[in-house]
């Protein structure tokens, strides 16, 4: 009944042509069965996979698990087998590999850079775009959190490293932060990080946690470019000796120079 069930070939099909077994191979796969030997394996093994044409025209994945029988000088007289439809386990395979492919794409897309902290051993395991980031040799396969602290900004230490530990004391679920780090080569990035804190059950132990970073420095370039520019901008107009204002698309005031306030007559309800 599994023969029938698994090829859809009653067993005496293959009784009567004994090439129909090869005849079903999947063309991809033929060399590789035909390479198996069953009395060349003494003992079970790692399963042979390959993949059958089902008479309906569907294709089915084979686990097909063997070890010769020999009698007592040694010399074979057959094998015991097993094949086993495993379709829907492939099927399921091939599904979270396009999901992971999918998700590599989408991250090196979006040049971010990937991280997870091992709360037992305190020490960070970095992706290759999170150690480009960084600066670091492409051979580093982990780091000290501690290690880790030195590269960030001095003036930004402190507080990453307060508030990374308070997040865990505090058994939140996530923790976030934007902050200078310093490259080995003196370059300073702006970095986003993001991460998620997966805790035990029952007792909120940490035992994971799952991160992202993402280079922002050219944005916080820009905002710190806008707010030199909006103070430049201040500084000229209050020193004009014309009135001056300043309102937004909704019409309210944003800004109000001295000079105005001296022909208003004091200071602007804004």
């Amino acid at each position: 009944p599994s023969c029938q069930r698994i090829t859809g070939y009653k067993p005496e099909a293959f009784n009567d042509n004994p090439q129909l077994f090869y005849d079903i191979i999947h063309p991809e796969d033929i060399q590789t069965v035909r390479k198996h030997s069953c009395a060349e394996v003494e003992d079970s093994v790692t399963p042979l996979e390959f993949r059958l044409l089902h008479a309906d025209g569907r294709t089915v994945w084979i686990e097909h698990l063997c070890h010769a029988l020999r009698d007592k000088s040694g010399q074979f007289i057959g094998c015991r087998a097993t094949n086993r439809d495993v379709t829907d386990r492939k099927t399921v395979q091939e599904e979270l590999y396009k999901s992971f492919l999918d998700r590599n794409l989408i991250i090196e897309l979006a040049q971010i850079g990937t991280w997870e902290y091992e709360p037992g051993s305190d020490r960070i395991i970095p992706d290759e775009r999170f150690k480009m980031m960084f600066g670091m040799p492409e051979s580093v396969e982990f780091i000290p959190f501690e290690k880790l602290m030195v590269l960030i900004h001095p003036d930004d230490r402190m507080r990453v490293h307060t508030v990374f530990r308070r997040s865990i004391a505090a058994h939140e679920d996530t923790f976030s932060d934007i902050h200078r780090i310093v490259r080995p080569d003196g370059s300073e990035r702006w970095i986003s990080a993001k991460s998620r804190v997966f805790y035990e059950k029952g007792d909120h132990r940490p035992i994971r946690m799952l991160g992202t970073i993402y280079d922002v420095t050219d944005i916080q370039q820009a905002h710190e470019d806008t707010e030199k520019e909006r103070r430049r901008l201040k500084a000229v107009l209050d020193i004009l000796p014309v009135g001056v204002f300043l309102a937004n698309a909704s019409g309210q005031l944003t800004h109000v120079n001295p000079a105005a306030e001296k022909i208003w007559g004091g200071p602007v309800r804004r």
